[in-house]
Protein backbone atom coordinates (compact mmCIF):
# COMPACT_ATOMS: atom_id res chain seq x y z
CA UNK A 1 0.00 0.00 0.00
CA UNK A 2 1.01 3.65 -0.37
CA UNK A 3 2.22 5.87 2.45
CA UNK A 4 -0.04 8.28 4.36
CA UNK A 5 -0.91 11.61 2.81
CA UNK A 6 0.63 14.78 4.26
CA UNK A 7 -0.14 18.52 4.20
CA UNK A 8 2.61 19.11 1.62
CA UNK A 9 1.16 16.43 -0.66
CA UNK A 10 -2.40 17.70 -0.42
CA UNK A 11 -1.72 21.42 -0.53
CA UNK A 12 -2.64 22.02 3.13
CA UNK A 13 -0.92 24.84 4.96
CA UNK A 14 0.39 24.58 8.51
CA UNK A 15 -2.39 24.22 11.05
CA UNK A 16 -5.04 22.96 8.59
CA UNK A 17 -6.79 19.65 9.11
CA UNK A 18 -5.35 16.58 7.45
CA UNK A 19 -6.24 12.90 7.29
CA UNK A 20 -4.06 9.83 7.37
CA UNK A 21 -5.00 7.66 4.35
CA UNK A 22 -4.08 4.37 2.75
CA UNK A 23 -4.71 3.10 -0.80
CA UNK A 24 -6.62 -0.21 -1.05
CA UNK A 25 -6.05 -3.00 -3.61
CA UNK A 26 -8.43 -1.33 -6.05
CA UNK A 27 -6.39 1.86 -5.95
CA UNK A 28 -8.98 3.79 -3.93
CA UNK A 29 -7.90 6.04 -1.04
CA UNK A 30 -9.34 4.91 2.31
CA UNK A 31 -9.42 7.26 5.29
CA UNK A 32 -7.89 5.66 8.37
CA UNK A 33 -8.08 8.52 10.89
CA UNK A 34 -7.94 12.28 11.18
CA UNK A 35 -4.65 13.85 12.20
CA UNK A 36 -3.90 13.87 15.93
CA UNK A 37 -5.25 16.09 18.69
CA UNK A 38 -3.70 17.46 21.88
CA UNK A 39 -5.53 18.07 25.12
CA UNK A 40 -3.88 19.34 28.32
CA UNK A 41 -5.11 18.91 31.90
CA UNK A 42 -3.68 19.04 35.41
CA UNK A 43 -2.49 15.57 36.43
CA UNK A 44 -3.68 14.07 39.71
CA UNK A 45 -0.04 13.83 40.84
CA UNK A 46 0.32 17.61 40.79
CA UNK A 47 1.34 18.86 44.26
CA UNK A 48 -1.15 20.18 46.76
CA UNK A 49 -0.83 23.59 48.43
CA UNK A 50 2.54 24.00 50.12
CA UNK A 51 5.04 26.55 51.43
CA UNK A 52 8.40 27.49 49.92
CA UNK A 53 11.18 30.01 50.43
CA UNK A 54 11.98 32.91 48.14
CA UNK A 55 15.32 32.66 46.37
CA UNK A 56 14.99 28.90 45.82
CA UNK A 57 15.06 27.06 42.48
CA UNK A 58 13.40 24.00 41.02
CA UNK A 59 10.16 24.18 43.02
CA UNK A 60 7.54 21.86 41.48
CA UNK A 61 4.40 23.93 40.95
CA UNK A 62 2.31 21.69 38.66
CA UNK A 63 2.34 18.49 36.65
CA UNK A 64 0.57 18.70 33.28
CA UNK A 65 -0.92 15.75 31.40
CA UNK A 66 -0.76 15.92 27.60
CA UNK A 67 -3.10 13.45 25.88
CA UNK A 68 -2.72 12.70 22.17
CA UNK A 69 -4.93 10.85 19.71
CA UNK A 70 -4.58 9.09 16.32
CA UNK A 71 -0.80 9.49 15.91
CA UNK A 72 2.42 10.26 17.74
CA UNK A 73 2.88 13.99 18.22
CA UNK A 74 6.16 15.85 18.54
CA UNK A 75 5.24 18.52 21.09
CA UNK A 76 6.89 21.83 20.21
CA UNK A 77 5.68 24.32 22.83
CA UNK A 78 3.26 24.91 25.70
CA UNK A 79 1.51 28.08 26.84
CA UNK A 80 1.69 28.91 30.54
CA UNK A 81 0.25 31.57 32.82
CA UNK A 82 0.26 32.84 36.38
CA UNK A 83 -3.30 32.07 37.46
CA UNK A 84 -3.42 33.57 40.96
CA UNK A 85 -3.04 37.18 39.82
CA UNK A 86 -4.62 38.54 43.00
CA UNK A 87 -1.57 37.37 44.95
CA UNK A 88 1.37 37.01 42.55
CA UNK A 89 3.15 38.88 39.78
CA UNK A 90 5.85 38.17 37.21
CA UNK A 91 8.34 39.65 39.70
CA UNK A 92 7.84 36.63 42.00
CA UNK A 93 9.18 34.14 39.44
CA UNK A 94 12.60 34.50 37.84
CA UNK A 95 12.20 31.47 35.55
CA UNK A 96 10.00 28.45 34.85
CA UNK A 97 11.44 25.17 33.59
CA UNK A 98 9.69 22.17 32.01
CA UNK A 99 10.84 18.62 32.77
CA UNK A 100 10.23 15.24 31.17
CA UNK A 101 11.17 13.03 34.09
CA UNK A 102 14.73 13.96 35.07
CA UNK A 103 15.42 15.81 31.79
CA UNK A 104 14.84 19.52 31.38
CA UNK A 105 13.14 20.03 28.01
CA UNK A 106 12.23 23.71 28.06
CA UNK A 107 11.96 26.96 29.97
CA UNK A 108 10.00 30.21 29.98
CA UNK A 109 10.19 33.64 31.59
CA UNK A 110 7.31 35.87 32.64
CA UNK A 111 8.99 39.06 31.41
CA UNK A 112 5.81 41.09 31.73
CA UNK A 113 2.20 40.32 32.48
CA UNK A 114 1.07 36.80 33.38
CA UNK A 115 1.59 34.84 30.14
CA UNK A 116 4.61 32.94 28.81
CA UNK A 117 5.30 30.26 26.21
CA UNK A 118 7.90 27.55 26.61
CA UNK A 119 9.45 26.13 23.46
CA UNK A 120 11.18 22.77 23.78
CA UNK A 121 14.90 22.23 23.39
CA UNK A 122 14.57 18.44 23.61
CA UNK A 123 12.25 16.06 21.77
CA UNK A 124 9.00 15.54 23.64
CA UNK A 125 6.76 12.88 22.14
CA UNK A 126 3.13 12.29 23.05
CA UNK A 127 2.48 8.60 22.29
CA UNK A 128 -0.27 7.68 19.85
CA UNK A 129 -3.51 7.51 21.84
CA UNK A 130 -1.42 7.94 25.00
CA UNK A 131 -0.26 10.54 27.48
CA UNK A 132 2.89 12.42 28.39
CA UNK A 133 3.42 13.99 31.83
CA UNK A 134 5.54 17.13 32.06
CA UNK A 135 6.58 18.75 35.34
CA UNK A 136 6.57 22.53 35.69
CA UNK A 137 9.15 23.94 38.12
CA UNK A 138 9.62 27.54 39.21
CA UNK A 139 12.59 29.55 40.45
CA UNK A 140 11.31 32.10 42.98
CA UNK A 141 12.86 35.52 43.42
CA UNK A 142 14.36 36.35 46.80
CA UNK A 143 12.38 38.09 49.53
CA UNK A 144 13.59 40.87 51.81
CA UNK A 145 14.59 44.51 51.80
CA UNK A 146 15.25 45.59 48.23
CA UNK A 147 14.34 42.13 46.87
CA UNK A 148 11.86 41.45 44.06
CA UNK A 149 9.77 38.76 45.79
CA UNK A 150 6.71 39.51 47.93
CA UNK A 151 6.16 37.78 51.27
CA UNK A 152 3.04 35.61 51.39
CA UNK A 153 2.30 35.59 47.66
CA UNK A 154 0.53 32.47 46.41
CA UNK A 155 2.16 31.49 43.11
CA UNK A 156 0.36 29.15 40.69
CA UNK A 157 1.78 28.35 37.24
CA UNK A 158 -0.74 26.66 34.95
CA UNK A 159 -1.44 25.64 31.38
CA UNK A 160 -2.97 28.56 29.46
CA UNK A 161 -5.85 27.31 27.33
CA UNK A 162 -6.82 30.82 26.22
CA UNK A 163 -3.83 30.89 23.86
CA UNK A 164 -5.27 28.79 21.03
CA UNK A 165 -1.93 28.37 19.22
CA UNK A 166 0.46 28.56 22.17
CA UNK A 167 0.40 24.81 22.74
CA UNK A 168 1.13 22.83 19.59
CA UNK A 169 2.96 19.89 18.06
CA UNK A 170 3.63 18.14 14.74
CA UNK A 171 1.89 14.89 13.83
CA UNK A 172 4.39 12.10 13.15
CA UNK A 173 2.23 10.49 10.42
CA UNK A 174 0.21 13.41 9.06
CA UNK A 175 2.96 16.02 9.29
CA UNK A 176 0.23 18.47 10.29
CA UNK A 177 0.67 21.29 12.79
CA UNK A 178 -1.63 20.39 15.68
CA UNK A 179 -2.89 23.06 18.06
CA UNK A 180 -4.47 22.22 21.39
CA UNK A 181 -8.11 21.16 21.60
CA UNK A 182 -8.40 21.46 25.40
CA UNK A 183 -11.42 23.09 26.96
CA UNK A 184 -10.06 25.02 29.94
CA UNK A 185 -7.01 26.22 31.85
CA UNK A 186 -5.46 23.97 34.46
CA UNK A 187 -5.86 25.03 38.09
CA UNK A 188 -2.98 24.02 40.34
CA UNK A 189 -3.08 24.50 44.12
CA UNK A 190 -0.18 26.96 44.23
CA UNK A 191 2.89 27.54 46.38
CA UNK A 192 2.87 30.24 49.06
CA UNK A 193 6.27 31.89 49.26
CA UNK A 194 7.94 33.33 52.36
CA UNK A 195 11.45 34.39 53.29
CA UNK A 196 11.66 31.02 55.08
CA UNK A 197 9.20 28.55 56.59
CA UNK A 198 8.91 25.86 59.31
CA UNK A 199 8.29 22.12 59.17
CA UNK A 200 6.79 20.32 62.17
CA UNK A 201 7.39 16.66 63.07
CA UNK A 202 5.57 14.76 65.81
CA UNK A 203 7.89 12.77 68.10
CA UNK A 204 7.29 9.87 70.46
CA UNK A 205 6.89 10.49 74.19
CA UNK A 206 8.97 8.62 76.82
CA UNK A 207 6.04 6.41 77.75
CA UNK A 208 2.41 5.91 76.78
CA UNK A 209 1.59 4.33 80.13
CA UNK A 210 -0.29 6.69 82.42
CA UNK A 211 0.55 7.07 86.12
CA UNK A 212 0.37 9.83 88.70
CA UNK A 213 3.03 12.54 88.78
CA UNK A 214 4.79 14.77 86.26
CA UNK A 215 4.32 13.36 82.73
CA UNK A 216 5.31 14.28 79.18
CA UNK A 217 2.05 14.43 77.25
CA UNK A 218 3.19 15.44 73.74
CA UNK A 219 6.47 16.03 71.88
CA UNK A 220 7.38 17.54 68.50
CA UNK A 221 10.16 19.40 66.73
CA UNK A 222 10.24 22.44 64.44
CA UNK A 223 12.79 22.64 61.63
CA UNK A 224 13.52 25.93 59.87
CA UNK A 225 14.20 25.99 56.14
CA UNK A 226 17.83 26.71 55.28
CA UNK A 227 16.93 30.11 53.79
CA UNK A 228 16.40 31.80 57.15
CA UNK A 229 15.49 31.74 60.85
CA UNK A 230 11.88 31.03 61.85
CA UNK A 231 10.28 32.90 64.75
CA UNK A 232 7.65 31.20 66.93
CA UNK A 233 5.37 32.99 69.36
CA UNK A 234 2.47 30.64 70.03
CA UNK A 235 1.27 27.04 69.96
CA UNK A 236 -2.22 25.78 70.80
CA UNK A 237 -3.21 22.41 72.23
CA UNK A 238 -6.36 20.58 73.32
CA UNK A 239 -6.50 17.97 76.07
CA UNK A 240 -9.13 15.35 76.79
CA UNK A 241 -9.10 13.22 79.96
CA UNK A 242 -10.86 10.12 81.20
CA UNK A 243 -10.94 9.65 85.00
CA UNK A 244 -7.51 11.26 85.54
CA UNK A 245 -6.94 15.01 86.00
CA UNK A 246 -4.10 17.22 84.75
CA UNK A 247 -2.72 20.32 86.46
CA UNK A 248 0.41 22.45 86.12
CA UNK A 249 0.47 22.38 82.32
CA UNK A 250 3.22 24.14 80.40
CA UNK A 251 5.02 23.92 77.08
CA UNK A 252 8.83 23.59 77.20
CA UNK A 253 11.44 24.37 74.51
CA UNK A 254 14.85 22.71 74.03
CA UNK A 255 17.78 22.96 71.67
CA UNK A 256 18.56 19.23 71.63
CA UNK A 257 16.83 15.96 70.79
CA UNK A 258 17.52 14.72 74.34
CA UNK A 259 15.22 17.43 75.77
CA UNK A 260 17.88 18.51 78.24
CA UNK A 261 19.22 21.91 77.04
CA UNK A 262 16.55 24.55 77.44
CA UNK A 263 16.04 27.45 75.02
CA UNK A 264 17.22 30.71 76.54
CA UNK A 265 15.02 33.77 76.90
CA UNK A 266 12.08 31.89 78.43
CA UNK A 267 11.60 30.78 82.02
CA UNK A 268 14.72 29.18 83.54
CA UNK A 269 13.27 25.70 82.92
CA UNK A 270 12.52 26.47 79.26
CA UNK A 271 8.79 26.86 79.90
CA UNK A 272 6.68 29.15 77.73
CA UNK A 273 4.56 30.32 80.68
CA UNK A 274 5.61 32.01 83.92
CA UNK A 275 2.42 30.75 85.57
CA UNK A 276 1.49 27.22 84.53
CA UNK A 277 -2.02 26.41 83.41
CA UNK A 278 -4.10 24.61 86.03
CA UNK A 279 -6.81 21.98 85.86
CA UNK A 280 -10.28 23.30 85.09
CA UNK A 281 -9.09 25.72 82.40
CA UNK A 282 -10.78 23.49 79.84
CA UNK A 283 -14.30 22.14 80.00
CA UNK A 284 -14.09 19.67 77.14
CA UNK A 285 -11.74 18.31 74.47
CA UNK A 286 -12.83 21.23 72.26
CA UNK A 287 -11.37 23.85 74.62
CA UNK A 288 -8.15 25.28 73.22
CA UNK A 289 -5.18 26.03 75.46
CA UNK A 290 -2.86 28.78 74.22
CA UNK A 291 0.85 28.67 74.99
CA UNK A 292 2.29 32.06 74.04
CA UNK A 293 6.00 32.43 74.78
CA UNK A 294 6.96 34.61 77.78
CA UNK A 295 10.20 35.75 79.34
CA UNK A 296 10.90 34.99 83.00
CA UNK A 297 9.43 38.43 83.66
CA UNK A 298 6.14 37.48 81.93
CA UNK A 299 6.77 39.70 78.89
CA UNK A 300 5.78 38.38 75.45
CA UNK A 301 8.72 36.96 73.51
CA UNK A 302 9.61 34.56 70.71
CA UNK A 303 11.57 31.37 70.13
CA UNK A 304 13.91 31.57 67.13
CA UNK A 305 14.70 28.42 65.16
CA UNK A 306 17.99 29.02 63.30
CA UNK A 307 18.15 28.55 59.52
CA UNK A 308 18.42 24.83 58.81
CA UNK A 309 18.23 24.14 62.54
CA UNK A 310 15.79 22.45 64.92
CA UNK A 311 14.06 23.27 68.20
CA UNK A 312 12.31 20.63 70.30
CA UNK A 313 9.08 21.06 72.26
CA UNK A 314 7.03 19.13 74.79
CA UNK A 315 3.91 19.64 76.85
CA UNK A 316 4.09 18.39 80.43
CA UNK A 317 1.55 18.25 83.22
CA UNK A 318 0.95 16.71 86.63
CA UNK A 319 -1.36 13.68 86.59
CA UNK A 320 -3.64 12.75 89.48
CA UNK A 321 -6.36 10.14 89.82
CA UNK A 322 -4.77 7.65 87.45
CA UNK A 323 -6.50 4.27 87.58
CA UNK A 324 -7.40 1.39 85.33
CA UNK A 325 -9.11 2.79 82.21
CA UNK A 326 -7.81 6.35 82.78
CA UNK A 327 -6.32 8.24 79.84
CA UNK A 328 -5.04 11.65 78.72
CA UNK A 329 -5.17 12.68 75.07
CA UNK A 330 -3.11 15.71 73.93
CA UNK A 331 -3.22 17.24 70.46
CA UNK A 332 -1.45 20.16 68.80
CA UNK A 333 -3.83 22.37 66.85
CA UNK A 334 -3.40 23.46 63.24
CA UNK A 335 -5.02 26.21 61.16
CA UNK A 336 -7.37 25.24 58.34
CA UNK A 337 -7.29 28.53 56.41
CA UNK A 338 -4.82 31.24 55.56
CA UNK A 339 -5.63 34.33 57.66
CA UNK A 340 -8.12 36.70 56.05
CA UNK A 341 -6.45 39.90 57.11
CA UNK A 342 -6.49 43.47 55.85
CA UNK A 343 -2.80 42.97 55.07
CA UNK A 344 -0.84 39.74 54.66
CA UNK A 345 0.77 39.97 58.09
CA UNK A 346 -0.15 41.42 61.46
CA UNK A 347 1.42 41.83 64.86
CA UNK A 348 1.24 38.63 66.89
CA UNK A 349 -0.79 40.28 69.63
CA UNK A 350 -3.39 41.49 67.12
CA UNK A 351 -3.91 37.98 65.77
CA UNK A 352 -4.43 36.16 69.08
CA UNK A 353 -8.11 35.40 69.57
CA UNK A 354 -9.03 35.35 65.88
CA UNK A 355 -10.33 32.25 64.12
CA UNK A 356 -7.14 30.94 62.56
CA UNK A 357 -4.35 31.63 65.04
CA UNK A 358 -3.42 28.27 66.58
CA UNK A 359 0.21 28.34 65.45
CA UNK A 360 1.82 31.77 65.03
CA UNK A 361 5.20 32.04 63.34
CA UNK A 362 7.30 34.64 61.55
CA UNK A 363 9.44 34.28 58.40
CA UNK A 364 11.57 37.20 59.61
CA UNK A 365 11.46 38.86 56.19
CA UNK A 366 13.75 41.77 57.04
CA UNK A 367 15.06 41.05 60.55
CA UNK A 368 14.30 39.03 63.69
CA UNK A 369 10.73 40.01 64.46
CA UNK A 370 9.29 41.02 67.83
CA UNK A 371 5.70 40.13 68.64
CA UNK A 372 4.69 43.75 67.96
CA UNK A 373 6.05 43.67 64.40
CA UNK A 374 3.69 43.04 61.48
CA UNK A 375 5.42 39.93 60.18
CA UNK A 376 3.46 37.05 61.70
CA UNK A 377 1.29 34.46 60.01
CA UNK A 378 -0.47 31.21 60.97
CA UNK A 379 0.03 27.48 60.54
CA UNK A 380 -2.00 26.96 57.37
CA UNK A 381 -0.06 24.73 54.99
CA UNK A 382 2.80 24.04 57.42
CA UNK A 383 4.00 20.49 56.75
CA UNK A 384 3.37 18.19 59.71
CA UNK A 385 0.61 20.37 61.19
CA UNK A 386 -2.52 19.77 59.11
CA UNK A 387 -5.54 22.01 59.39
CA UNK A 388 -7.34 18.99 60.85
CA UNK A 389 -4.70 19.10 63.65
CA UNK A 390 -1.78 16.87 64.55
CA UNK A 391 -2.73 13.29 65.53
CA UNK A 392 -3.32 13.09 69.28
CA UNK A 393 -0.89 11.45 71.69
CA UNK A 394 -2.81 9.16 74.06
CA UNK A 395 -1.37 8.05 77.39
CA UNK A 396 -3.47 5.49 79.22
CA UNK A 397 -3.46 3.03 82.11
Amino acid sequence: YASASSPSATGLTSGQSATISEVDSAGQAQTVAANGTITVTLDSSSPSYKLASGGTTGNTVSILKFAGTNEEIDLKRVALQLTNTASSTAADVSKVTIWDGATQVGEATFTSGIHATSTFTQTVTIPKNGIKLLTVKADFTDIGTGKAGTEGHLIAVDYDNDDSTGTRGIGAESGATINRTSGSDSASSGVRVFNTFPTITKLSVPTNTLSNGDKVLLRWKVTADSMGDVGISKFTAVIATTTATVTGLDLYAYTDAGFSNVVSGLSSDGGFLVTNKVGGEWTSSATQLDFAAETSGAASTTVQVPAGGVRYFEIRGTIAGSAAGASVSTQLEGDNAYPALASTFVAQAADIGTTHDDFLWSPNATSTQAVTDTDWTNGYGVSGLPGTNMPAEVISQ
